[in-house]
């Protein structure tokens, strides 16, 4: 995916319910992000598609990018 999956992989967060912690700057370039339930860290920079993968099914989302 040209840019990488960060985009993606937010708006997929954001569909399932999730929402970005305020001052949830890590370590690094991490965000956290919650759905209540669950936190979930998030880099700036997500270029392979496995990782998205492996962070969707970190957060207990169904979804997997092709």
């Amino acid at each position: 995916m040209k840019g990488g999956y960060r985009r993606a992989v937010i708006e997929t967060l954001e569909r399932n319910g999730y929402w970005k912690l305020p001052d949830s700057r890590g370590k690094g370039s991490h965000e956290a992000w919650s759905n209540g339930k669950r936190t979930q860290i998030v880099p700036r920079n997500i270029d392979d598609r496995a990782f998205a993968n492996r962070l969707m099914k970190q957060a207990g989302i169904d979804h997997r990018f092709n």
